[in-house]
């Protein structure tokens, strides 16, 4: 099939007026922009033989080259930000600027020759250490904290040769990037994470509210005596990020030069309860409550996040704290980022802290549930302008920016986004026409869906398409209640339809030839880029179509968070990754092959960079 290109009036007319055109201008190819396909695959999953445990940036690399081989043009990844202590939810981030040192590839800093990365010392602890890693290794999920506790040590190793250089006096050159990195990022690191992680590390409580009045409150001077007392400390932790932000910033630039593949990251929601960001700028956030979400069939009492609902009045009259994220990102050289939960941007929900005021009972079922409140009440008149404002303030980072739009609908919202040419996500199975209930909500087929969307799948935080197909040929089997298994009867009903298929098929049925018409209607649809997850993918080989298999491989679990010392969630290590990319077994032949086939039959093949 010819490669499709997007229609030139929307790129003139929409894509090349926005503030993201300079990234547009970056996917065209001969003043074309081709529809293409996203594949998601978040870091820590991509594990390889040099991986700790936890996949690293220099795996986002070498996934690029794997990616390129198949006709895949851009890369989706979750937030790569600093991780809470006992906390590995991406969406509860310490800092949604500093990066998670973890992602950091220590054997990159070694290849690459780095004057602190190379002493005898660090060299001496690797070698020590090799039974502990080989270890860390074999876990069949990630292993955050042994990944961590590796790589942290391995991070004050290099810390005391650069410091020792650093105080010598000699400018060298890598002085002198140290402190240009300083001097840009001065806004962040020394009025919110530096003094905030030395401060964190001194005291009994990891969480800001439980300091003492002046260090809870980020007195100036409280917080400036710890400055100074400790300035080789807060030299640590600026050391860290210019270490991982160098980095990550190298690997993005080498994923588009090399492989002509482009990064995408999420614009997070919302930074944890106890991030610096909220220590530091506390009227910018609603202390008293916790951002949610209203009940579903999924989580019949809501769903309580765990983070601090913004005060969309200060967000009004500074909008910088919140745009300030994205800025980051785009000056880094990500293409284009998600924003997660778009219509929250708009009219939150907010849960009161008060265990008193936080449950209520359910008129219609007596059940109780979480007391969500909408932060403008659904007052369109309200919330358009503050929607329209946060909007904009993300779309002027530069980058491409696509908005999630799950949920429950906030009217208006989805227009203004077309408006603005930020693009929607619409999402396979949840797509439909819901209103229709007695016609089964059919779905809305993605050969209908607008141009400016980057159609989906699956997400990060549902099923897996290999797993879904499981839970449609089998709902009884899996679905968690009977309100789920209701809804999942009306979508097999609906998928049906959209199949143009008499019955559901056996699970011994689902076979390589069956299996890729599941993807044709994402990948023929119009949507100007089609995003599927990886084991979207992979399940074109029998053996990833096993449920056990596709069912972990899920990264999360909506409303539910991990127990203390598991990682049920946000532990996926995408499977036989080394295998797949290497492409010399039959398995890796028939992923290759058959997406190959996908995407060329879909119009949205990448040709191979030269």
């Amino acid at each position: 099939m010819q490669v499709r290109s997007v229609p030139q009036h929307i790129v003139k007319d929409v894509l090349l007026k926005s503030p993201s055109a300079p990234a547009w201008q970056r996917a065209m190819h001969d003043g074309k922009l081709n529809y293409g396909a996203i594949v998601q695959a978040p870091i820590y999953s991509l594990r390889t033989q040099s991986s700790i445990s936890i996949g690293d940036f220099a795996d986002v690399l070498k996934f690029a080259g794997y990616l390129q081989s198949i006709g895949v043009g851009y890369h989706q990844v979750l937030p790569p930000f600093k991780l809470g202590i006992g906390d590995i939810c991406p969406y509860s981030a310490v800092s949604l600027k500093a990066l998670e040192p973890a992602y950091i590839s220590i054997n990159r800093l070694i290849e690459q020759d780095s004057p602190f990365f190379t002493s005898d010392k660090i060299f001496h602890f690797i070698n020590e250490q090799k039974e502990t890693t080989s270890k860390i290794k074999g876990s069949k999920r990630v292993d955050y904290e042994g990944a961590m506790a590796f790589k942290y040590q391995i991070l004050k190793l290099a810390f005391e040769e650069f410091y020792t250089m650093l105080k010598s006096g000699h400018d060298t050159k890598e002085a002198q990037a140290f402190r240009a990195f300083c001097k840009k990022h001065a806004e962040w690191l020394d009025s919110e994470y530096v003094p905030y992680m030395l401060i964190r590390n001194r005291q009994e409580s990891n969480y800001w509210k439980e300091w003492s009045p002046e260090l809870r409150n980020a007195n100036p001077s409280a917080i400036d005596l710890f400055m100074r007392e400790d300035a080789k400390g807060a030299d640590f932790y600026r050391f860290e990020q210019w270490v991982a932000h160098t980095q990550w910033e190298e690997i993005i630039r080498e994923c588009e030069e090399k492989h002509g593949v482009k990064i995408i990251e999420d614009i997070p929601y919302l930074p944890g309860m106890g991030a610096s960001d909220v220590w530091a700028n506390q009227p910018y956030y609603h202390l008293d409550y916790a951002a949610g979400a209203e009940p579903d069939q999924y989580a019949q009492e809501g769903q309580f996040w765990g983070n601090h609902p913004r005060n969309l009045h200060e967000v009004a009259r500074d909008p910088r704290p919140f745009a300030l994220p994205a800025i980051l990102m785009a000056e880094r050289g990500v293409w284009a980022g998600r924003a997660d939960h778009t219509w929250g941007l708009a009219d939150p929900v907010r849960i009161p802290l008060d265990e008193t005021q936080m449950w209520k009972n359910d008129p219609e079922t007596g059940r109780k549930i979480y007391n969500c409140i909408r932060y403008f009440g659904l007052k369109r008149e309200k919330y358009m302008p503050s929607a329209e404002l946060m909007l904009k303030t993300l779309q002027a980072s530069g980058m491409v920016v696509w908005g999630e739009d799950l949920g429950v609908e906030v009217p208006g919202v989805r227009e203004l986004m077309e408006q603005l040419g930020i693009l929607c996500m619409p999402v396979e199975r949840w797509h439909r026409d819901w209103p229709k209930e007695k016609k089964g909500q059919p779905f809305i087929h993605p050969a209908t869906w607008t141009i400016l969307s980057f159609g989906c799948s699956s997400v990060h935080d549902s099923t897996n398409h290999p797993f879904h197909l499981h839970e449609l040929m089998e709902p009884k089997r899996y679905a968690p209640n009977e309100q789920a298994l209701k809804d999942l009867k009306g979508e097999v009903k609906a998928y049906l339809e959209y199949m143009g298929w008499a019955r559901m098929p056996e699970p011994q049925e689902m076979n390589d030839q069956l299996y890729p018409t599941t993807l044709h209607p994402i990948l023929g649809g119009n949507s100007m880029l089609a995003s599927m997850a990886q084991m979207d993918l992979w399940g074109q080989h029998l053996d990833y179509r096993d449920p056990i298999l596709a069912k972990e491989t899920r990264h999360n679990v909506p409303g539910t968070p991990n127990e203390p010392g598991k990682t049920e969630n946000w532990g996926a290590v995408v499977p036989d990754l080394p295998e797949i990319m290497d492409g010399r077994t039959k398995r890796a032949q028939v992923i290759a092959d058959g997406t190959k086939k996908l995407l060329r039959d879909s119009g949205r093949y990448i040709e191979e960079k030269k």
